[in-house]
């Protein structure tokens, strides 16, 4: 069969200055140009399964959570009202915020 992985991240590329192996400034915490940096995947999903993990610069394992990527409870709250699953045969919306105090450091 044919496989398809929908991607969505953030990898830190403003702080890099090397060119990497795919002639520009691409870097990601798997060194895929050969360059390492740190990386959010908000999303790595297919059919059958979604996961979100944060990588630092020299971990492409990171920590990750989802279905299908290691033990957490999802329940109906995690869905909304009377969801149990991400439908991906239908679109939904990814969100997220970095918020950053007034000395410019991102809050916890």
């Amino acid at each position: 069969g044919c496989g398809c992985n929908a991607e969505l991240l953030l990898t830190a590329m403003p702080q890099n200055r090397l060119v990497s192996g795919c002639n520009d400034y691409y870097c990601d915490a798997s060194s895929s140009c050969g360059v390492a940096c740190a990386e959010i995947d908000i999303q790595a999903a297919n059919q059958h399964a979604w996961v979100s993990t944060l990588h630092a610069f020299d971990d492409p394992g990171g920590m990750s959570r989802g279905f299908g990527a290691g033990a957490i409870n999802f329940d109906s709250k995690k869905y909304g009202l009377g969801g149990s699953c991400v439908d991906t045969s239908r679109p939904f919306e990814v969100s997220s915020s970095f918020p950053i105090g007034l000395d410019g450091n991102l809050m916890k």
